[in-house]
C-alpha cells in the first residue's frame, strides 16, 4: 500500500500561456510551474510510489506543502477539527445591545406607529451583571 496520497484540496489552474498555478486549499500553499512540468507531475501525484522512487526530494517538498498527505490521513476530519478549533478557541466576546426596537427613519409610507421605547433600569442592571460575568 502506498505511503502517500494526493490531497483532495489540490487545485490546478491555467495561468498565463504555458503555465499552471498549483494551489492547496488546506494549507494555502501555492506555486507556478510550466505546462510541460505539470504533464510530468500530474501522473506522479496519482502514483505516489513511483513518485517517491523517482523524485524523493520533490515528493517530500510537496508533502510538506500539503499537496500529498499520508495515505491514512483524514482531510475532512482535519478540516472539521480546524473549524472547531477556530470557533471554540476564540476567547473574544461580542455583545450587541439594541436599547429599543424604535426606528428613526420615519419613512413617509411606513404604517408602523413608532412608540417611544426605552431600556428599563432592571434590564440595564441585568446587562451589567452579564458583562461582569463574562
Amino acid at each position: 500500500m502506498a505511503k502517500y496520497k494526493k490531497s483532495n484540496y489540490n487545485y490546478f489552474v491555467d495561468y498565463r500561456e504555458n503555465k499552471k498555478l498549483l494551489f492547496n486549499g488546506l494549507t494555502g500553499a501555492c506555486f507556478c510551474i510550466t505546462s510541460s512540468e505539470y504533464q510530468v507531475l500530474e501522473p506522479l501525484l496519482n502514483d505516489t510510489e513511483k513518485f517517491e522512487s523517482e523524485y524523493p526530494s520533490d515528493l517530500q517538498r510537496l508533502y510538506k506543502l500539503g499537496y500529498l498527505t499520508e495515505s491514512d490521513f483524514d482531510e475532512i476530519a482535519y478540516m472539521k477539527y480546524k473549524n472547531r478549533q477556530a470557533v471554540f478557541q476564540n476567547k473574544a466576546y461580542h455583545l450587541t445591545i439594541n436599547p429599543t426596537l424604535e426606528c428613526n427613519f420615519r419613512c413617509w409610507y411606513c404604517y408602523e406607529e413608532h412608540p417611544k421605547g426605552y431600556m428599563s433600569k432592571a434590564t440595564i442592571a441585568r446587562i451589567k451583571r452579564h458583562i461582569t460575568y463574562m
